[in-house]
């Protein structure tokens, strides 16, 4: 993990969109950045983007426009980024948890919405070894 976790998340909901990114703002902190975008194929091309530096925590829906959160995670685990950790929040998670496990997300990393904002944060800082405030 870098001095400045980066957490980068995907979420086409503008509401759900707002909550992830106003949870991890104010949960983390300044010492996070945060970088929200709509659809996995943003996100997978910001974590192509080696300049502005590594990811150090993924979070991103099930179904989503242009790639979904399958094809990102797949994506992540087949090109250099099998080891950055994956929250997957989704309102779709109770049909897919074997397929999950299959793609390297533990059912802990699992997060069904409506989700619990305070879970989110909570989990986030653990992944990134930040602890709990």
């Amino acid at each position: 993990m870098t001095e400045r976790p980066t957490i980068l998340f995907a979420e086409d909901d503008p509401f759900i969109h707002k909550l992830i990114g106003d949870c991890l703002r104010f949960g983390i902190g300044d010492g996070c950045g945060v970088i929200g975008t709509r659809n996995g194929q943003e996100a997978w091309d910001r974590l192509q983007e080696r300049e502005q530096g590594p990811v150090d925590l993924v979070i991103t829906d099930l179904r989503m426009p242009k790639m979904n959160g399958q094809a990102l995670i797949e994506a992540m685990r087949a090109n250099g980024h099998g080891e950055t950790p994956v929250i997957v929040v989704s309102a779709h998670t109770d049909q897919l948890m074997e397929q999950l496990e299959a793609w390297g997300v533990p059912p802990d990393q699992v997060l069904s919405k409506p989700f619990d904002p305070i879970a989110l944060i909570k989990l986030s800082r653990n992944l990134l070894g930040l602890g709990l405030v």
